[in-house]
Parts: C-alpha cells; sequence; structure tokens
C-alpha cells in the first residue's frame, strides 16, 4: 500500500503501458509570474513519473506487491522490452517495468513482470533473461539492504550467492552477474506501486 500521505495512483493495479500525458497544450516560453524567469510552456508526464513520485519510495521487497526496480546511481529502470532484460532511464510506452514480487515455498523471491507473466531468472551463463514462466533456482533471488541506501540483489548459484548488476553493452545496460572478486555493487531502490 502506497504511503497514506500521498495521492493515489491513477491505476492501483498498473499495467504495462507507460502512458504519457501532455500537461499544456501550447508551445514556447513563458515567464514565471513569481521569479521572472523563462519556463517552458509544456511538459511531458509519464506514469513513471508518477510512480516515483506517488509509490512507496524505498519500501522492502515483500512477497505480493507490485515494483518499480530502479538503480540507484543511474536512476535506471529495470525494463522488459521486446522480450530483452534491460535497464532504461526512460522505458518506451510498450515496455514493461513493473515486477511483481513472489515467494517460492523455500523462501527466495522472485520477479515476474506484470505483463508478460515471465521471471527474471539466469540464462545459465552471465546475464540475466526474462522468458521462463516458472519460479525455479534460476529465478532464486535473495535482497540485502546496502547501508548506503537501497538494495543489493543476489542470485542463488548453487551454494553461493552472486551479485545482479548493471553493465553496459553497446549502448544497452543489462543485468549480469558479479562474483566474489567483482567488487561493483548496484544498488537498486524498489518502487511500490500498488
Amino acid at each position: 500500500m502506497a504511503d497514506s500521505n500521498l495521492p493515489p495512483l491513477h491505476d492501483t493495479k498498473m499495467t504495462s503501458q507507460l502512458e504519457e500525458i501532455d500537461t499544456t497544450s501550447t508551445a514556447g516560453m513563458s515567464v514565471d509570474s513569481t521569479s521572472g524567469l523563462n519556463t517552458p510552456t509544456n511538459s511531458t508526464f509519464t506514469i513513471i513519473d508518477e510512480a516515483l513520485d506517488y509509490g512507496q519510495r524505498d519500501a522492502v521487497p515483500w512477497p505480493g506487491s507490485i515494483f518499480v526496480i530502479r538503480d540507484l546511481e543511474q536512476g535506471r529502470i529495470i525494463t522488459l522490452k521486446d522480450g530483452k532484460l534491460i535497464l532504461q532511464t526512460n522505458p518506451h510506452k510498450t515496455s514493461c517495468i513493473y515486477w511483481i514480487c513472489i515467494e517460492h515455498s523455500n523462501g527466495f523471491l522472485g520477479f515476474r513482470s506484470s505483463g508478460a507473466a515471465t521471471y527474471i531468472g539466469h540464462d545459465g551463463g552471465q546475464k540475466f533473461i526474462c522468458e521462463v514462466k516458472h519460479h525455479r533456482d534460476y529465478e532464486w533471488f535473495c535482497v540485502r539492504k546496502h547501508p548506503e541506501g537501497g538494495y543489493v540483489l543476489l542470485i542463488n548459484r548453487g551454494k553461493r550467492f552472486l551479485r545482479v548488476r548493471a553493465k553496459e553493452d553497446t549502448g544497452d545496460c543489462e543485468l549480469v552477474e558479479g562474483d566474489g572478486e567483482d567488487k561493483k555493487w548496484t544498488r537498486w531502490e524498489f518502487v511500490k506501486v500498488d
């Protein structure tokens, strides 16, 4: 549930649609009456802005809740676009940015796309995908609070956990494993939107 001090979201079940709303119909600049500064007369407001503004920021990942999962350092959002799992600052309106947190009977968490009903999981190598409709060991996550804010996502790999981190690759940012030698931590923010 969102913070009771904040206005409710327009759609509390948040679909995978990303809608843009033009807040004015005029173009150009105008002079702000209080500051005297030139300001834009139109802007674009997205459902991402609404989720980040009115969703519960720094929420605890909990089964049954829906989240936007965001890289705290760069502001990129875990996005399912055309069947590919990437991180984007401004996801396209046809991309899925909403993740339903699921708990397996063994206590591990999973994150299912609200649009495609597929789980974030491991590809058997070092990359993450979102292609399967089951929640098995390649889709089991542990979430740990980071002392500098946000959370660290850890993936189950046999008898150890590996970090989930962002990696730049040919223009897109992908989710990859970070092993014990890799000291790069990606801190994730979970914004609860249901």
